[in-house]
């Protein structure tokens, strides 16, 4: 049966821009997807992040306004966030009634805020948490890493997250400095650009250090890397960006256990397509990395704990977060 597709926009401020490799983020833009078979309605949500490799707003927005004149249209795999989004909705891919919330990675700011942040997190039971770097220079956030495990329980775990910014000497320097703290790394996320994996793989063999990928798996690329043993470290995945809803859990359940789930700051019904998604592929190794609804003060994240151990939660009335949107007109 053919559903009827309806569209509506949303804009979020973050509380505090957020600080990243690639500059500061002051907020976040896209689309909630409502497919009414008749019967019920279901959501998706379109997330997109141009630099991530996918459509940009613009684009998306187009495709929108003729699938909603058109439900019939194939999205093509140019415009993965769309495909995400509507699959989603169509095949009514989201949280159940109550479940349990996977374990989550506490998200620490870029620069000297993090020391505060991680002993408040701390408080809550967080047990792994994910750090930015590549916003200062490598000797200030070494020394803030030195800082930060020192202040930390050793069986306290850390993810650094470089949004592939750092060149290959710049790597070198970190992977020296971790080698007394390995057992304290769970990996570190993509520190070099897409293309130069090879020399990402190698550093990870000589170190000792897990490297995953994150900016490699988006975009037409990312299918080389979802192969099983394409890969030997774990696999970041950021579901909204990757294109259709079922055929994503198929490509990702031979890798299952590489798999760690992360944020593209979407709303909560981007959260629990995500949530819907990960059900299909348990159990999981990594904690996810969703440690993100307090980046915004509105009533468009999922409720509920956003770090540390996993908890029973009800989720969010996706139908009210409809009704708070504007129409895409």
């Amino acid at each position: 049966m053919e559903c009827r597709i309806s569209i509506r926009r949303y804009r979020r401020s973050f509380v505090t821009p957020l600080r990243t490799a690639r500059g500061d983020w002051s907020f976040r833009e896209g689309f909630i997807v409502q497919a009414d078979d008749g019967r019920r309605c279901h959501y998706g949500e379109v997330a997109p992040l141009p630099e991530f490799g996918t459509e940009s707003l613009a684009e998306a927005e187009a495709f929108l306004r003729e699938i909603g004149k058109h439900p019939g249209l194939k999205v093509p795999p140019e415009l993965p966030c769309c495909g995400f989004g509507l699959s989603a909705a169509i095949h009514g891919a989201v949280f159940p009634e109550a479940c349990e919330l996977p374990p989550v990675a506490g998200l620490l700011p870029a620069g000297p805020a993090l020391i505060e942040a991680a002993e408040a997190k701390r408080q809550s039971g967080t047990g792994v948490f994910k750090w930015k770097v590549g916003v200062l220079t490598p000797q200030e956030e070494q020394g803030l890493f030195r800082e930060l495990l020192g202040r930390l329980s050793p069986d306290v775990r850390l993810r650094l997250d470089a949004n592939a910014s750092l060149s290959p000497a710049e790597l070198d320097s970190w992977l020296s400095c971790l080698q007394d703290y390995r057992s304290r790394i769970e990996f570190f996320e993509q520190p070099l650009p897409v293309g130069m994996e090879p020399v990402m793989a190698r550093a990870a063999a000589a170190s000792g250090v897990p490297i995953a990928l994150d900016e490699s798996l988006n975009g037409l690329q990312a299918e080389r890397w979802l192969h099983p043993g394409a890969w030997a470290g774990p696999l970041v995945i950021k579901a909204p960006l990757m294109g259709d809803i079922l055929r994503l859990r198929e490509r990702l359940r031979p890798v299952a256990q590489q798999v760690v789930f992360s944020s593209v700051f979407e709303t909560a019904v981007g959260c629990a397509n995500v949530l819907g998604l990960a059900r299909g592929l348990s159990p999981l190794k990594y904690a996810f990395g969703f440690d993100t609804q307090n980046a915004f003060d509105d009533s468009l994240g999922f409720p509920g704990p956003v770090a540390g151990s996993a908890a029973s939660v009800v989720p969010p009335d996706i139908a009210q977060i409809w009704k708070q949107l504007r129409p895409l007109t």
